[in-house]
This record gives C-alpha cells, structure tokens and sequence, in this order.
C-alpha cells in the first residue's frame, strides 16, 4: 500500500474517469441531478457480488480507481449502491468504511478539517471491525490500510495528496 492520490494502476480500466471531480459549492453541475451532469440519466443499480467475487465486481473496482483518482465524491456513489445491496455483514460494514473515508476527502478537500476528522473516525471504526473478522477483504489489506489512515488523520496538515491510496492484492 503507498500513499498519494494519482495512482497509475486502474482496476477497472474499460469505465473513463469523469472528465471532472465533483465538489460541493464547487460550481460544476452536479454529476447526477444535472442536465449536464457527468453521470445524468446513468444510475443503474450495481449487480451485488459476495466479497470473494470481487475479482468480478466492475463497481467495486471503479469505485477503486474513482478514490485513487480523486474522484470522491463518484466513489461514495460507486460503493453507496454496493453498500446498500450487501447481503454480508462484514462486507456491508467494509462498503460503509470505505464510503466514509471516500466522503472524509472530500471534506479535506472543501477545506471542512473538523468533518474531516470526525467522518473519517467513523470509516476507520467500520473498518476495524470489518478487519476483525478478516484481515484481508475484497483485496485490500485492512490493517495496513487503517493503519495508514490512522496516521493520516492524525497529520495537522493532512493534505489530499497525502491520504492512503487503494492498493487491491490480487
């Protein structure tokens, strides 16, 4: 697992990035209510997947590449249809950390340190207890990477580009 944002490897490359990462108060169109949004007219619920067919999960994996892109705001989305269709517990838990952690950046990034700290205390919480029950799950290693965030969140000058990027052992 490395730290930094743009990490070259793709998970899933056959979906494009976005042509733009959205921000609240940003003023770029809304990716889904938009007309002009990025992604308008494109939810289509994910097809669930148990954990152990991550291999195979197209929106797992692009919700991968979205985080390691800087693209947080798409990966809370990507993992938010997964999350609400998990039928583990320990993968439901696992999506929802990931969620938090993908929303905590994008706090950092609109300058909200505080909601920062607090939203990415509740993603390592979920994620710890996903951890507790297997150290490894959908091909991340997740005592290394709450290690790693731990650190992150704890820096007094935490900066984007510095967070832990997703690295998938296949």
């Amino acid at each position: 697992m490395s730290t930094g944002g743009d990490s070259s490897t793709r998970y899933c490359p056959q979906r494009p990035l976005p042509p733009y990462a959205f921000a609240p108060g940003s003023g770029l169109p809304h990716p889904i209510n938009h007309p002009n949004g990025h992604s308008h007219g494109r939810d289509q619920p994910p097809k669930w997947l148990p954990p152990s067919a991550w291999r195979q999960d197209e929106t797992y994996l692009y919700g991968v590449d979205l985080y390691n892109h800087a693209y947080f705001w798409e990966a809370h989305e990507a993992w938010e249809g997964l999350w609400r269709q998990a039928a583990a517990p320990n993968q439901k838990a696992f999506l929802k950390g990931l969620i938090q952690c993908a929303a905590a950046c994008l706090h950092l990034r609109i300058g909200r340190v505080r909601s920062f700290r607090r939203v990415a205390a509740r993603g390592l919480r979920g994620l710890a207890a996903a951890g507790e029950a297997e150290a490894k799950l959908m091909g991340l290693e997740l005592t290394d990477f709450v290690r790693e965030w731990t650190f992150f969140v704890a820096l007094n000058n935490a900066r984007i580009d510095g967070r832990p990027s997703i690295q998938l052992i296949y």
